[in-house]
C-alpha cells in the first residue's frame, strides 16, 4: 500500500536576499517533507533563517530557488494559519470579536462559528473574558487567544514562530500544555520555530536542527516520547535529558563553525 503525500513538501528550497550591493542567503539547499498530523520543530542558531523558512511555506516570503508546497492544496488562508512571537490581535476588537474576526474569513461554517468559540475559550479557561479587549489581558492571556484564534479556523497546517518566547517560565509551561491538548483534538501538521531546546523535545516528533552557515539541515532528531505527554514529568526521563545534550553539543559546533567562518 502506498504511503499517503506529505502534508509538506520542500526541495532545494534557498531564499537570498539582496541589499547595500550584496546577496546574503538566508539559507539554501532546504529538503524537507512533512507527514500529515506531524508535529516537526525548528532549531537553530539565531540568524540560521529559521523564521525566513517559514515565512516561505506561509506563503509571506517567495523563496529564491526550489519548489514547496502543501499537499493537495494552495497556500492560502482556508488551509494554512500562523502564530507569531507576538499575539497581533486587534486592539479594537474584544476577544470574541477577534475571534469572530478570523472565522469569517474561513471555510467554517457560519452556524458553527459561536459554538467553537464557546468550546475553544473552554478549554483555555478564557470563557469569562471574551468581552474584554487585548489591554485587558495579561501577556499569557494574549497568546492563549492567538492560540484559540489559529485553532477555531481548523486549518490543515499551522505555522508557528517563536510563539512563547516572550512568556515567563510558568507561562510557558502552561502554554506548552495547551497547545498540545488542543492539537490533540484536531491533529493539524505543525511547523513550530523555537529556540529553546527543551520546549522542542518536549513538543516535537522530531528536531530539525538548522545549520549555522546557509545549507540542508545539519541533524534530525527524533522524540520518541508517547502521548500524551506530561511535559514537566518528561524532564526527568533519562533518555529526554540524554537528546537536550545531545542537541545542545550540536548547536554548540554550529554557533562555532558560523563565528569561524565569518557568520
Amino acid at each position: 500500500m502506498s504511503r499517503p503525500e506529505p502534508a509538506i513538501i520542500v526541495e532545494d528550497l534557498g531564499k537570498r536576499f539582496d541589499g547595500a550591493g550584496r546577496s546574503v542567503d538566508a539559507f539554501r539547499h532546504i529538503d524537507l517533507a512533512v507527514e500529515s498530523g506531524e508535529f516537526v520543530c525548528l532549531l537553530g542558531p539565531s540568524g540560521c533563517g529559521k523564521t525566513t523558512l517559514l515565512r516561505c511555506l506561509a506563503g509571506i516570503e517567495e523563496p529564491s530557488t526550489g519548489t514547496l508546497g502543501l499537499a493537495g492544496s494552495r497556500r492560502d488562508a482556508a488551509h494554512l494559519a500562523m502564530v507569531f512571537q507576538q499575539p497581533g490581535l486587534f486592539p479594537w476588537m474584544t476577544v470574541e470579536a477577534n475571534l469572530r474576526f478570523a472565522l469569517r474569513a474561513s471555510p467554517v461554517p457560519a452556524a458553527d462559528h459561536t459554538t467553537i468559540i464557546d468550546r475553544l475559550l473552554g478549554r483555555v479557561g478564557l470563557s469569562r473574558y471574551r468581552g474584554f479587549h487585548p489591554y485587558q489581558l495579561s501577556g499569557g492571556m494574549m497568546q492563549r487567544v492567538s492560540l484559540v484564534r489559529a485553532f477555531c479556523v481548523q486549518p490543515r497546517v499551522l505555522l508557528m514562530d517563536e510563539p512563547f518566547a516572550h512568556l515567563d517560565y510558568q507561562n510557558r509551561i502552561i502554554l506548552q500544555d495547551l497547545l498540545l491538548e488542543l492539537w490533540k483534538d484536531q491533529r493539524q501538521t505543525i511547523v513550530f520555530v523555537t529556540h529553546n531546546i527543551n520546549e522542542a523535545i518536549a513538543l516535537g516528533d522530531r528536531v530539525l536542527l538548522m545549520p549555522g552557515l546557509p545549507g540542508p539541515f545539519r541533524r534530525e532528531i527524533p522524540c520518541p516520547f508517547p502521548r500524551p505527554r506530561d511535559i514537566i514529568a518528561l524532564r526527568q526521563e533519562t533518555s529526554y535529558q540524554e537528546i537536550v545534550v545531545e542537541i545542545t553539543r550540536e548547536l554548540k559546533r554550529e554557533i562555532e563553525r558560523a563565528e569561524e567562518h565569518g557568520g
